[in-house]
């Protein structure tokens, strides 16, 4: 079983948002991520870039790199730019995988995280947070010894989740509890549940409004928490997209694709 992965600069562009999905050929058994790096790539790619020549790929394979476990899927990811290290949720494996993106290695298998789906890592913290759902949980995993500091809950169905760095909070997408969980930071402690008026998509933090983003699926609205003030300070209705979950993408469906905070645009 193989991985296809690409630069550590071109990694460092899926920062925000990027929902994995793995996708397994019978002939190989192999997971393939180019269609999606592709999309999240030209998303995301600076203007003064010049567009590829008509026929020449946009994007070239560097490796192919073994991953650990069963050829099962995949979820969030996570990228650490100030280690390089990318951090992965190997859903239906119960696994968290660390990998290095400058040697193009795995570093750690870490298990016990059952259902894990959404993973954020706060390089100022030294932490990665993940959202175990089998849990109902969100644990918090030191980088330095990738041991469990803490396991903080009870959130009904954690998935996505995001950090916003002025107060220090982990906002959680609790989608069956049709709620954003809370947590600080600081003392890694619950401290409250956000009611959106529906099940909670994917949630982002924009430095640009120093907001946190949330798509509520069942109204297809895009909702604005102040993180300081753990309050809703805003509601768009998305005119003419059916389920979102935060800036439904057609790759990937019911989640965020990308903020650019420079142009103010949500995809």
């Amino acid at each position: 079983m193989n991985a296809r992965l690409h630069s550590k600069q071109q990694l460092a562009r899926w920062m925000l948002g990027l929902h994995w999905r793995a996708f397994v050929s019978g002939d190989a058994m192999r997971l393939r991520f180019a269609g999606v790096f592709a999309f999240c790539t030209i998303l995301s790619a600076p203007a003064q870039v010049p567009a590829a020549k008509a026929g020449q790929p946009i994007l070239r394979t560097v490796a192919d790199v073994p991953l650990p476990g069963p050829a099962v899927r995949f979820d969030y990811q996570s990228l650490d730019s100030t280690s390089g290290r990318l951090y992965i949720a190997h859903m239906n494996a119960d696994h968290l995988v660390v990998f290095d993106t400058a040697s193009r290695k795995v570093v750690a298998d870490l298990d016990g995280f059952p259902r894990v789906h959404g993973v954020w890592v706060a390089p100022e913290l030294g932490r990665v947070y993940a959202s175990v759902t089998g849990g109902r949980r969100v644990d918090a995993v030191d980088t330095k010894t990738l041991q469990v500091i803490s396991r903080i809950g009870t959130i009904s169905y954690p998935d996505g989740l995001t950090y916003a760095p002025g107060p220090k909070r982990v906002f959680v997408s609790d989608e069956h509890g049709k709620a954003d969980a809370v947590i600080d930071a600081q003392t890694n402690r619950l401290l409250t549940s956000i009611p959106l008026g529906g099940e909670a998509g994917n949630t982002v933090y924009d430095s640009g409004s120093r907001q946190i983003l949330v798509a509520v699926r069942d109204t297809d609205e895009l909702v604005a928490i102040d993180p300081e003030a753990m309050q809703i300070v805003g509601r768009s209705w998305l005119a003419g997209v059916m389920s979102t979950n935060l800036m439904a993408s057609l790759l990937t469906p019911f989640t965020v694709s990308r903020l650019s905070p420079a142009k103010e645009i949500a995809y």
